[in-house]
């Protein structure tokens, strides 16, 4: 998965894994992103897809190349107010439009996870950083 590159010497060695800080908007609740319309069927709601645009375009303007192999991911939430709040429930809808802006191929990239609430700011913001992971995965 990490290329071989060679260093000033002519050796080759391998590239160190690369890592990307994002400071993202607050992310809708998963309870507010999808949407039923009267016939049961399931609908990104407007909220939803005004996440996932603001999100692929905060990205996209870093012009970083997309990570590759396995990846952890790191966030710190900064909820807009106090209200009670599943973190859980900010994390689909942020790694979804993570996705969706090619720094990831896929979320099944995503093997180590850690997530942290913090006291609330102006606004909210999720400060996300994604990272290859190196070592190779051992049972033991």
């Amino acid at each position: 998965v990490f290329e071989l590159a060679a260093d000033s010497s002519g050796a080759r060695t391998m590239n160190e894994p690369r890592s990307v800080m994002l400071q993202l908007p607050w992310p809708p609740s998963i309870n507010s992103y999808w949407k039923r319309t009267k016939f049961g069927s399931v609908y990104v709601s407007k909220d939803g897809k005004a996440y996932g645009v603001a999100v692929v375009a905060l990205i996209r303007r870093l012009q970083e190349a997309a990570l590759v192999g396995r990846v952890a991911l790191d966030a710190k939430f900064y909820p807009p107010n106090r209200q009670r709040r599943d973190l859980d429930n900010c994390l689909k809808v942020m790694i979804d439009a993570i996705q969706a802006s090619g720094i990831i191929s896929n979320d099944y990239q995503i093997k180590k996870l850690s997530a942290e609430m913090f006291d609330p700011i102006a606004n909210g913001a999720a400060v996300v950083e994604l990272s290859e992971i190196s070592e190779p995965f051992t049972l033991f």
